[in-house]
């Protein structure tokens, strides 16, 4: 799971962001990469694969104490659609000309009613 550091910035975030607290659905992905400057290239080219599935306005953070260690938010329409992308053949592969290091931590998360 995450570390504590990690779900810290992450539920900051979820309540300082309004587009995140009030999106119907978003996935979380953390993950380390082993270069931030051969990862960003990759993960801009995926975008229309990434709006597909339903899957926008994303948000990545970095690390304060490393940028290679990387927390992205999509607003998520569709959970099933969202795990399609998640899952597929091509991500992986993607993933891995990004330089992603190990599987990365992949949550869907809705909001929590009051």
């Amino acid at each position: 799971m995450f570390n504590k550091s990690v779900q810290i910035a992450v539920t900051a975030l979820l309540f300082a962001v309004p587009s995140v607290a009030s999106a119907a659905g978003t996935m979380l992905i953390h993950h380390k990469v082993a270069s931030y400057a051969t990862w960003r290239p990759q993960f801009d080219a995926d975008e229309a694969r990434r709006n597909t599935a339903g899957l926008t306005k994303p948000r990545v953070m970095q690390s304060a104490d490393n940028p290679n260690n990387l927390v992205l938010l999509f607003d998520m329409a569709d959970i099933a659609k969202a795990k399609v992308f998640a899952s597929a053949d091509t991500t992986k592969q993607i993933m891995g000309k990004a330089g992603v290091q190990g599987a990365p931590e992949i949550l869907f998360l809705d909001t929590a009613p009051k």
